[in-house]
């Protein structure tokens, strides 16, 4: 990938600057757990929660310790766990979805 990108939109310059750090600034990270045994939960970043699947999105200013710490859940109930990054087509989407 460029180390740079603008988005244009109807000739516009929306954005611009250095890929990763508009990724970082503008998506989140996206967190799977497949849980052993569904527990309850509550925290402000988890989107969906079908039985023992939980999905989570964090922000980047968010460090994985704190967002652990929060969830206060013993690491042996986790069965599976999926760390996605942001990507460039997110901040696109993003972009395009904010008023101007």
């Amino acid at each position: 990938l460029c180390d740079r990108v603008a988005i244009i939109h109807k000739g516009k310059i929306e954005k611009q600057g250095k890929t990763k750090e508009l990724i970082k600034k503008l998506t989140y990270r996206h967190i799977e757990l497949t849980l052993k045994n569904k527990i309850p939960i509550s925290h402000p970043t988890l989107v969906k929660e079908e039985g023992c699947f939980l999905e989570f999105h964090i922000p980047y200013s968010m460090d994985m310790g704190q967002f652990f710490a929060e969830l206060n859940m013993q690491s042996n109930n986790i069965l599976d766990m999926k760390i996605r990054e942001g990507t460039l087509e997110e901040v696109f989407k993003y972009v395009l979805k904010s008023p101007s």
